[in-house]
């Protein structure tokens, strides 16, 4: 077998991420692959060659992690992609990747949403700390206006949204080319930023030309100030949709206003018009009123 069988772990996961996740993957998937590999893998494995990655050692690293069940499997899973390359550059002998092995956790489906009296709570709160930083506000008003996911919003641009259309219109998202309708109440929040001459995001951060980075720790604040226990941002996008069902719009149209990416979804979608969904949301005007 090629001499490189004998490259530590650390040395091929870093051309993984180079050679590979850099060009072939999403932005937010190659940080999380990135994540995983900097905090867990390399840490315990770093020095190991990559040929001689075992069952055993897969094993020890989903035990570690036993305590948080859904990163466990998130960790193995990047560890089996890391290992599938790493076959393909001849690194490891073919189809020797034991990972389909491993046990996964079970992961229970989360099902928090805010209820109508914490949205009352967190819109009290969002109002006092506008003071502070009115960008961040924003990023999560608008959150819970379009249901769409926390980085198609922090990352959005200005050239993105189309005020004459009443859209936002992304040219990539997890699931490719996405459109996001803007009820009134949306699109007022976003013509009331300052829009600063030397960012072209629309959310602004700290850091010259940067969107918004630290988006938990404000929200820990937010939410604990407004009394809100075991809150996600994910999970405002959860109560948009169910701000919807509960108004009796149709499945298929909250299915497509959340951009879900499945066969079924998207055949669905091809029956509805741009119209509806904005109706829609305009609909959940009311989250941030």
């Amino acid at each position: 077998f090629k001499e490189s069988r004998k490259k530590a772990v650390n040395i091929v996961a870093e051309e993984f991420l180079e050679k590979y996740v850099a060009t072939k993957v999403k932005p937010r998937t190659a940080e999380e692959y990135r994540r995983h590999i900097d905090k867990e893998i390399v840490p315990r494995f770093g020095r190991v060659n990559i040929g001689d990655i075992e069952l055993r050692h897969l094993r020890k690293l989903h035990d570690d992690l036993s305590n948080h069940p859904v990163k466990a499997n998130r960790v193995l899973a990047t560890f089996s992609k890391l290992l599938n390359w790493a076959e393909e550059e001849q690194y490891r002998d073919v189809h020797s990747n034991p990972t389909k092995l491993v046990k996964k956790y079970k992961e229970e489906k989360r099902l928090r949403r805010l209820s109508s009296e914490e949205l009352i709570r967190v819109n009290a709160a969002l109002k006092e700390y506008k003071r502070y930083n009115p960008y961040y506000v924003a990023l999560i008003q608008m959150l819970l206006l379009t249901g769409a996911r926390r980085d198609e919003i922090r990352t959005c641009k200005w050239e993105y949204i189309n005020f004459d259309q009443r859209q936002i219109d992304l040219p990539d998202s997890k699931t490719g080319k996405k459109v996001i309708p803007l009820s009134d109440v949306a699109i007022g929040i976003l013509k009331s930023l300052n829009r600063q001459h030397d960012n072209d995001y629309v959310f602004c951060g700290f850091k010259v030309g940067r969107p918004i980075v630290n988006v938990r720790k404000p929200w820990v604040t937010i939410t604990a100030n407004a009394s809100v226990n075991d809150i996600t941002l994910h999970d405002l996008r959860r109560t948009y949709a169910s701000a919807l069902l509960e108004h009796n719009v149709h499945m298929t149209v909250i299915s497509n206003l959340l951009g879900h990416k499945s066969t079924k979804t998207t055949e669905r979608y091809l029956g509805v018009n741009q119209s509806s969904m904005r109706t829609a949301t305009d609909l959940a005007s009311n989250l941030v009123s």
